[in-house]
């Protein structure tokens, strides 16, 4: 017998099941879903900012933005406007973390949240101690921590209680 369990079914070409793929299908599923009607997980809210970026006249190549549409979409002007939003929102939370699309992009919203006058940590892989960043952040007293693609799945950090998502994003819900 083989069994095979995975967070993430699909990857940018699709999901990893289905005809004429190595898994067929799966026998057994359990969805974000079924975790918090089963309290495994806490529900969450989503609220969308009133600062959208306009995603409607770019393509999407195997699911996903290409990293020039990406680019451009951050650098129309609505960086600060965000900043200001979430740093409003997230007031009240202990450890919020901010997904970026790039490296680039996270540098950029860093410096806004520090002209804020709020600490941020970055994590990114252009940081030769990222890693160690990442570890200190569960621990320390800074609230946000700017990524890109390392804090996500497979992170822990019991404290997060708020997760801005500044990039276009899939989610399943």
């Amino acid at each position: 017998y083989l069994i095979a369990m995975t967070a993430t079914p699909w990857t940018t070409s699709g999901y990893i099941y289905g005809e004429g793929k190595f898994w067929p299908k799966p026998c057994y599923e359990f969805t974000i879903e079924d975790a918090i009607n089963a309290g495994y997980l806490c529900d969450y809210e989503l609220i969308s900012s009133a600062f959208k970026f306009d995603t409607s006249k770019y393509k999407k190549r195997n699911r996903e933005f290409t990293e020039k549409e990406v680019l451009a979409i951050i650098k129309n002007g609505k960086a600060e406007k965000q900043v200001e939003e979430f740093l409003h929102l997230m007031r009240d939370r202990d450890k919020v973390a901010v997904i970026c699309s790039n490296i680039e992009h996270a540098e950029k919203i860093r410096k806004i949240i520090l002209l804020k006058g709020e600490q941020c940590a970055i994590v990114h892989s252009g940081l030769s101690n990222a890693n160690k960043i990442a570890v200190d952040w569960k621990t320390d007293d800074v609230k946000y921590s700017v990524s890109v693609a390392m804090i996500s799945e497979g992170y822990d950090n019991p404290r997060i209680d708020g997760i801005v998502l500044l990039r276009p994003t899939k989610s399943t819900r």
